[in-house]
């Protein structure tokens, strides 16, 4: 076996605990490594792959349409943790500590991966947060009846997911239903096609419907904001029924993922009924993956994201006091009011 390049016995922990929930972390990390290793820019003839295989109590990932990782890339990858960020503006990742929630849903932290590259070169691995082995074990020597990747791509199998993990990542239509909700945008735009299988039926990840009938509509296209870049697109709508609860308020895009929504500040009846995306040009992007959290689930508080927030605020606010009812004014005699003040 091989020694990490760092020893990160309980990161793995200490990771999760970055989560506001682990199992929307999972897919989002997961997805997004594939996404930033698509071999065509609007990803053609990608996907991946959720599947559970309960004979073996694993959790397995897949990718298609991906580059795979070539020698560079599997270092790194087995390297786990490289805090120098990725520069690349189209790519979703940043510092990969990602890869250890695979190793926290493992009971024995155990994960294994295979990879093929561009060149043909088959790879594969298995380890702990501590230590791992890419040249005395097969696939074989752990699952002997599925057979060893034979396509261009990665796949990760999670070893004995932990029982007290287990019902909630095995939540198909909530996990279906994460997935949609952070890319929407990878699906709508590009046919980006994820799948979850994990009772024998295979489902492919689709967007809810939204209300059909909208009743107030405002889009707001490049505007610049503190030389920071361009708002390329801030679309808000507000429908005459409720929008499902995880597409109310302003997604924020970046890279094709939702990163967070803004919700709305309003009565209980207009905000469930308040949908928006905002999404941004190359150089505003890359000013607010500086300052993205490294688990894509927020950001810092830096001037990038300060200027993008206030911005999308005001406009929101401004939309919502145009669908707010008006409150009437009431006439009063005047010799009323001066009894009531007495």
């Amino acid at each position: 076996m091989k020694k990490r390049f760092v020893n990160l016995e309980r990161t793995d922990e200490n990771v999760a605990d970055q989560y506001p929930d682990i199992f929307d972390g999972l897919q989002k990390d997961a997805i997004q490594n594939a996404w930033d290793a698509r071999l065509t820019k609007k990803g053609k003839d990608w996907r991946v792959a959720f599947k559970y295989n309960p004979s073996h109590k694993v959790f397995i990932i897949e990718d298609f349409g991906t580059t795979g990782m070539n020698e560079e890339r599997w270092e790194r990858y087995q390297g786990l943790w490289h805090t120098e960020k990725v520069e690349d503006v189209g790519a979703t990742g940043s510092r990969g500590q990602g890869k250890f929630l695979f190793h926290y849903f493992s009971k024995d932290k155990i994960v294994l991966t295979e990879t093929l590259d561009e060149k043909g070169i088959y790879r594969f691995s298995y380890g702990t947060t501590q230590e791992y082995d890419d040249n005395d074990k097969k696939l074989e020597d752990f699952i002997s009846d599925i057979p060893n990747l034979n396509h261009q791509g990665t796949r990760i199998f999670i070893f004995n997911i932990k029982d007290e993990l287990k019902s909630g990542l095995l939540n198909e239509e909530r996990f279906l239903n994460l997935i949609s909700a952070s890319w929407w945008e990878i699906i709508q735009n590009y046919g980006a096609t994820i799948s979850v299988n994990f009772n024998g039926v295979e489902k492919i990840v689709v967007i809810p419907q939204l209300p059909p009938n909208i009743k107030k509509e405002k889009y707001y296209r490049d505007e610049e904001i503190a030389k920071f870049g361009k708002v390329r697109n801030l679309v808000l709508r507000f429908y005459d029924s409720e929008v499902p609860v995880l597409f109310q308020g302003v997604a924020v895009q970046r890279a094709g993922m939702t990163i967070l929504r803004i919700p709305v500040r309003a009565d209980e009846t207009l905000k469930k009924r308040i949908y928006g995306h905002c999404n941004f040009d190359d150089q505003f992007e890359s000013e607010l993956k500086k300052c993205e959290l490294p688990n894509h689930m927020g950001f810092t508080i830096k001037r990038a994201w300060t200027h993008a927030r206030e911005f999308i605020e005001y406009k929101l606010e401004s939309f919502t006091l145009e669908i707010s009812p008006k409150k009437e004014k009431i006439a009063a005699d005047r010799q009323i009011l001066d009894e009531a003040v007495k």
